[in-house]
């Protein structure tokens, strides 16, 4: 991060500029969290019994979206706020200590009798991750999180409570398995994966192994092995592919672009990008048609690429033959970020444009957040050649709204064509996904039947899928009638 600013040592309260600074962010000083002032209980937490079997509680607080960012870089704002907060669990402030960092962040902890409560921030990124534990009661620290959420303006807040030290521990045959999830991702006991699919929404498997857990030094990267799904890959705790659905999303996200009857002529060899795609699925279903003759995978991040060849087999393989792709001299892999390769490969008339150009990115956050502006639309339509299409990832009508929308209307003020599809997927929230494609004019649901049956192998698309992938529910279109938050207009 950088080096230490200051250092708060114990003691001291927060001046009044402080606290009326506070209490301006909805974060009384001295007001009791449960809305009840902290005498009226009586007692420390120290003084109150345990978790029933355990010797205390641990709670840990994920914060995304803060909409005060300011705070998130205050250092005495924020060690006013942990005081009062301790203060208002009850727990018996010892010591305490705050970093700044820089450019900006923060880290603190109060020291209590009971143990600790302590932030970290990331200002930039409008986070911030809070750890308590005590062997205060649980009734006390379920309310922290929102709390939390209303101090720090979170869009969206996931916690966990664990039961820590567990004593007098029954016989091994008398236990009962329990299933402690977490909000996202892996559970502590890294047995299950859960997905939030939205607030109190979770979708999770048992995880048989944990195959690959890394930071790429642009995102978490992992890949887990279950036993219903094959192995998944995970990044920075969104699920991204597992082996056996992928091609529901795969095919569909390729095949009806290359399909459609107002597509290029095969004649002329047909060259596709795909943006993102580091697992080689939309590669895979590119290479199966015989008249494209050259693959371009631009991926962001290298770890992605490295974990595809070695630990997805069965996705990172040629359609024609059981052997990697990396055996088709058509394809061709770079790492690179999309939207700079589209300026260096646009211009009128361009020897490198495309016919079809395929995003197969992440959600807009991370390294995939240029992926969905405006700039980044027009960049694509310069890099087509004449009949070219794209085809995006559009998130979901029903639990992403937002990336729906965004996509949509992103494309819709670059090409004159474009229309929402959806396809199948186990994995990604509610089962029905959304894609969009746009084109230079033709109708991307006009299919070439005889184009669209002569492709051998598949699971998903075929011609009478293609038109039905285009039929989406009146409530999508509902949710498309409502441009975006700062959108320049259609």
């Amino acid at each position: 991060m950088g080096e230490n600013n200051a250092i708060d040592a114990a003691g001291g309260q927060a001046s009044e500029a402080v606290a009326d600074a506070l209490s301006e962010s909805d974060i009384g000083v001295g007001a009791d969290v449960l809305g009840e002032p902290a005498a009226a209980r009586g007692g420390s937490a120290s003084e109150r019994s345990a978790p029933a079997g355990y010797l205390g509680r641990h709670a840990i607080v994920d914060l995304y979206g803060c909409a005060e960012r300011a705070l998130l870089g205050d250092r005495e704002r924020l060690r006013v706020l942990l005081r009062g907060t301790a203060e208002d669990l009850g727990c018996t402030i010892v010591n305490e200590l705050f970093h700044d960092f820089t450019p900006q962040g923060v880290s603190g902890v109060v020291l209590i009798a009971e143990s600790h409560l302590s932030i970290h921030t990331w200002p930039e990124l409008g986070y911030a991750a809070v750890d308590l534990y005590t062997c205060g009661e649980r009734g006390l620290l379920d309310q922290l999180p929102g709390r939390l959420r209303r101090a720090l303006g979170a869009s969206r807040v996931d916690s966990q409570f664990l039961d820590r030290g567990q004593v007098d521990e029954p016989p091994r045959h008398q236990r009962q398995p329990q299933l402690v999830l977490s909000p996202r991702g892996l559970s502590a006991d890294r047995q299950w994966l859960t997905d939030a699919w939205a607030s109190q929404i979770l979708w999770t498997i048992q995880v048989r192994e944990i195959v690959r857990d890394v930071h790429t030094g642009l995102q978490r990267l992992q890949v887990v092995d279950t036993e219903r799904l094959g192995r998944i890959l995970i990044l920075d705790g969104a699920i991204q592919c597992a082996e056996a659905d992928e091609a529901g999303y795969h095919e569909m996200i390729v095949h009806p672009a290359l399909c459609r009857r107002g597509a290029p002529s095969p004649e002329r060899g047909r060259r596709v990008l795909i943006i993102g795609g580091g697992d080689g699925g939309a590669a895979r279903e590119a290479l199966r048609h015989r008249d494209v003759v050259r693959v371009d995978v631009v991926e962001i991040d290298a770890a992605v690429i490295d974990a595809a060849r070695a630990l997805l087999p069965n996705i990172w393989r040629h359609p024609d033959a059981d052997r990697a792709l990396d055996g088709d001299d058509r394809l061709h892999i770079h790492i690179d970020d999309g939207l700079a390769w589209l300026r260096r490969v646009g211009g009128a008339g361009g020897p490198d444009h495309y016919d079809l150009i395929v995003v197969d990115s992440s959600d807009p956050i991370g390294p995939s957040a240029s992926l969905y502006t405006d700039g980044f639309y027009r960049a694509i339509r310069g890099a087509l050649r004449e009949g070219g299409a794209v085809c995006v990832q559009g998130g979901s009508f029903w639990y992403l709204p937002e990336v729906f929308r965004t996509v949509y209307h992103g494309l819709k003020r670059v090409f004159p064509v474009v229309k929402p599809m959806e396809c199948f997927t186990a994995v990604y929230p509610g089962g029905i996904w959304n894609l969009t494609m746009a084109t230079l004019g033709d109708d991307p649901e006009d299919v070439d039947d005889a184009r669209a049956d002569g492709l051998a192998g598949l699971c998903w698309y075929s011609a009478r899928r293609h038109g039905s992938a285009f039929a989406i529910p009146p409530t999508a279109w509902a949710v498309l009638r409502q441009e975006p938050p700062g959108s320049d207009g259609a």
